[in-house]
């Protein structure tokens, strides 16, 4: 978070005008808050994978179970 802060307001040096304008944002974030976002993020993601991936396993049969289906034993 704090390098998004310093590329938009300059680096975090005592000379810079917004030096403490993101000492003060930067406090009001813990340190744990982007991982955490960050992990939320690939969990759903993965889940969203998941889900996509057991519905198009159900489109598409595969040729045994269409054999079954018709009472005929697979190749």
């Amino acid at each position: 978070m704090r390098w998004i802060l310093e590329f938009l307001f300059g680096p975090a040096v005592p000379e810079n005008t917004n030096y403490e304008v993101i000492q003060d944002i930067t406090s009001l974030i813990p340190w744990w808050y982007p991982h955490f976002v960050a992990g939320c993020m690939v969990l759903f993601l993965v889940l969203l994978w998941a889900g996509y991936h057991k519905k198009a396993a159900r489109i598409i049969p595969a040729p045994a179970t269409q054999a079954k289906s018709r009472g005929r034993p697979p190749l």
